[in-house]
């Protein structure tokens, strides 16, 4: 059974019961009787309690498979520099984040996936991640294919505009299939016109691209290639910087306190505001004025879904890299939360869900 496909996707949660899921039930059969007392140590610019259900998760796992978990807060800013520092000293945790994307540079800090004895070949296990992170064969990086923390591009919207300046809610243009790129620049631009506001503060301004599916760089297998005289690059750059030129945007990437302070209608931004737990747009979500919706569809092209892939790999230096395969599916294994309970309204799930599973996803 593939994680998240039962019914009773919260029986774990609070009980330190099994999910009834048959391949963990038969992995924890087979798991090696000297892991039990071991401990796993994680290392994540993330606090745990940022993973809403998490701990909970955590307790039940170690109640399961009797290993510990030590989990390491680490800066997002310096965060493959604190675990260099921590191989060369010796100090090295089992469980690294390869950052938001493929990003490559990291795989210097782990090792192949081999190195735990355990086969990531089963349906459980995502499969891009798996193609996105083998490099000459090997494979460095694994997440699951249901997990409730992946991290795909979303648009927030602040609720409280729609009705006070009677604009579309982008939700229900999104339910009807009319949540288009240009509802959206239509929508910034009202918005502008009668509140003098922002339309959008961006993430990134490149994010645009990604949802057509152009990438400035990109990697070959080999190297990271520019790809910046693209025709579809300029292309996409001729419909993005008015947004800028015209104020309809911000002119600085992650000015996230221009949506959250009620100054932009519009926050293009990554998954994890959505979770109850996360401290984005705290005060809004308190209130209810948050929204969200996927990406807005761009007429005449083909579109895609930016995504960032939680994918998990194993430290070099590890001292339990065998424990790393069952703490992966234990944590990443949706059917172990409540997913009702997970993000800040079923909005927000039903947004998730439909970019976790869209089919055309590239990792921006």
């Amino acid at each position: 059974m593939r994680p998240g496909s039962a019914n009773n996707s919260s029986s774990s949660q609070g009980n330190g019961e099994t999910s009834g899921d048959t391949e963990w039930e038969e992995m924890l059969a087979k798991m090696p009787a000297e892991l039990r007392g071991t401990t796993i140590t994680v290392y994540d610019w993330n606090p745990l309690s940022d993973y809403t259900g998490g701990a909970q998760v955590v307790e039940n796992f170690t109640k399961e498979t009797g290993i510990n978990v030590k989990w390491i807060d680490g800066s997002y800013d310096n965060y493959s520099t604190e675990i260099s520092g921590r191989i060369a000293a010796k100090k090295s945790p089992d469980i690294i984040r390869l950052g938001s994307g493929a990003q490559y540079r990291f795989l210097s800090l782990a090792q192949p996936l081999s190195v735990s004895g355990f086969d990531f070949s089963s349906s459980a296990w995502d499969k891009e991640v798996a193609k996105l992170y083998t490099v000459n064969g090997k494979q460095y990086a694994a997440s699951m294919q249901n997990t409730l923390f992946q991290d795909s591009k979303v648009y927030y919207y602040n609720r409280s505009y729609i009705s006070q300046y009677n604009l579309p809610d982008p939700y229900q243009l999104f339910k009807e299939g009319k949540w288009t790129w240009s509802a959206f620049a239509d929508m910034c631009k009202e918005f502008n016109k009668v509140s003098g506001k922002i339309g959008v503060a961006w993430a990134y301004v490149q994010d645009y691209h990604s949802q057509i599916g152009v990438q400035h760089t990109y990697w070959d297998g080999n190297k990271y290639v520019n790809n910046m005289k693209n025709s579809s690059i300029i292309d996409a750059w001729k419909v993005v910087l008015p947004f800028i030129s015209d104020g309809l945007s911000t002119k600085t990437f992650y000015d996230e306190a221009v949506f959250s302070t009620g100054n932009a209608l519009f926050n293009v931004n990554g998954y994890h505001g959505m979770r109850k737990s996360d401290y984005h747009f705290k005060d809004m979500k308190s209130v209810g004025n948050l929204g969200v919706v996927p990406p807005p569809t761009v007429e005449g092209v083909k579109n895609y879904i930016p995504t960032s892939f939680e994918a998990r790999a194993i430290c070099k230096g590890a001292s339990n890299p065998k424990a790393v395969p069952y703490f992966l599916y234990y944590f990443f294994n949706a059917a172990n939360y409540d997913e009702n309970s997970m993000f800040f309204d079923k909005t927000a799930l039903d947004v998730y869900k439909y970019c976790r599973d869209y089919d055309k996803r590239n990792c921006r």
